[in-house]
């Protein structure tokens, strides 16, 4: 009997020792420190597609931020959903190699300046969208994440792409017009 709950203990140390080993390795990383730096707009097809770039900081939430504003409204006329939805997104000089890793996770921070962000849009879009160097897009599961401040993400099927090439980002949460900011944006695994 001692010695079977010995070897229990035995195995809960082993078990809590390997997850304290793991560590979390940071691929990408972007904090908007001295600007946009490459990210942009897109899907907002009228003329304030342009991302702007805010230096205050809101309640250490954001800081030094980019911001994204609703130039379109497309509202379908059976589910009042906004059709043309915009993402921040940018692609990468450099690919992120993900080949043999296990996971991915992203984070970021969000804040909606304007907007109602109790209604929003309910049609099939991700908040999260990964494009491969080879094409093949990763996402996340259409609006399974209410609108928060701060976004940690689980990615599932990376093996299907070797490098990230592209990031999207969802911005245009809401039914109607809104203002959104976006910071602290990070791609990471665990091993």
């Amino acid at each position: 009997m001692y010695l079977i709950l010995l070897l229990i203990l035995i195995l809960i140390f082993l078990c809590n020792s390997a997850n304290a080993a793991l560590k979390q390795i940071t691929l990408y990383s972007e904090d908007f420190l001295l600007g946009p730096n490459g990210w942009n707009i897109q899907g907002n097809t009228n003329k304030t597609n342009n991302i702007m770039y805010e230096t205050y900081s809101i309640n250490s939430i954001i800081n030094r931020y980019i911001v994204g504003k609703e130039g379109l409204i497309n509202v379908n006329y059976k589910r009042k959903d906004d059709l043309n939805l915009w993402y921040f997104t940018t692609e990468l000089s450099t690919p992120i190699n993900i080949s043999n890793i296990p996971n991915l996770i992203i984070s970021f921070n969000m804040y909606g300046f304007v907007g109602n962000f109790s209604d929003t849009n309910l049609i099939a879009n991700p908040l999260v969208k990964l494009v491969g160097s080879n094409g093949f897009v990763i996402q996340t599961k259409p609006n399974a994440y209410p609108f928060n401040s701060h976004f940690n993400i689980q990615l599932n099927q990376i093996q299907k792409i070797d490098a990230i090439k592209q990031i999207y980002i969802l911005g245009d949460w809401t039914r109607w017009y809104e203002t959104v900011g976006l910071d602290n944006v990070q791609i990471s695994t665990w091993v």
